[in-house]
């Protein structure tokens, strides 16, 4: 398993608030909808903030030389929590299909990370290996620092809120 990109920009960015489309700055007034829709898309705002916050686990990862990345680092705790854990029960509580699930815990087997077992026939098991759960182990120091640091910086009682918010947008796409 290659270790994440560790091409991240040195040059400090401007706000999001400060930066073209969003800011206002756009020319065409014909695409002024548009813009207020973006701007106000529930799927386009999670993403792009689950990408900032991605790339800056990541890079925190990177440096810790934990070979992984922070959405590896949720399977295998995932995997770690439920052991042995069974494919269906990562699916629901990752809210990832299982082919991409099966995907990623290929990834993750082949670097030794886990093993799978079969359960008398039944779903297969899956359980972190001494190597996965050391792998674990050397990377929440760098995730606890960048989680910290994001906590602090929203404030640790808006974080909370947005805990549950982020619990209850979850729980609307189950409910349709």
């Amino acid at each position: 398993m290659s270790p994440p990109s560790t091409a991240f920009s040195k040059r400090k960015k401007k706000p999001q608030s400060q930066r073209g489309m969003a800011s206002g700055k756009h020319t065409d007034p014909d695409k002024t909808p548009y813009v207020r829709a973006t701007k106000r898309c529930v799927c386009s705002n999670l993403r792009k903030a689950s990408r900032a916050v991605t790339q800056m686990c990541d890079k925190a990862l990177s440096e810790a030389a934990s070979g992984i990345r922070v959405t590896q680092l949720a399977l295998l705790i995932e995997i770690y929590i439920y052991e042995p854990a069974e494919l269906s029960v990562l699916s629901e509580e990752m809210v990832i299909d299982r082919t991409t699930l099966m995907r990623n815990v290929k990834i993750l087997q082949n670097a030794g990370l886990v093993q799978s077992k079969d359960s008398n026939g039944h779903a297969k098991q899956l359980c972190l290996t001494p190597k996965g759960l050391a792998t674990v182990n050397q990377a929440i120091p760098a995730w606890e620092k960048t989680q910290n640091h994001l906590v602090k910086h929203i404030g640790k009682g808006r974080w909370d809120e947005m805990l549950k918010d982020l619990s209850k947008v979850v729980d609307a796409t189950r409910a349709q």
